[in-house]
């Protein structure tokens, strides 16, 4: 694959995860002084990383499928 690619994967990637992560906070947030939302979006994103990185070496995945997942 090509660097640009690569980067457009990486970039598609990091956009839906922003927006995910953003409406996810946007319904969980309330007034309190700790950021909730943030926080359940941060501990999700944190254990979906963790699962697709140690399925890695099981699964055959194209190198942008796991640019893309991993970001």
């Amino acid at each position: 694959m090509n660097a640009f690619f690569n980067i457009a994967c990486v970039a598609a990637g990091g956009a839906l995860g922003a927006m995910l992560r953003a409406k996810f906070s946007e319904k969980l947030d309330g007034k309190s002084a700790f950021p909730l939302g943030t926080f359940c979006a941060n501990m999700i994103a944190s254990l979906m990383f963790g699962i697709i990185v140690s399925c890695e070496s099981q699964i055959c995945a194209p190198e942008w499928a796991n640019l893309f997942l991993q970001t």
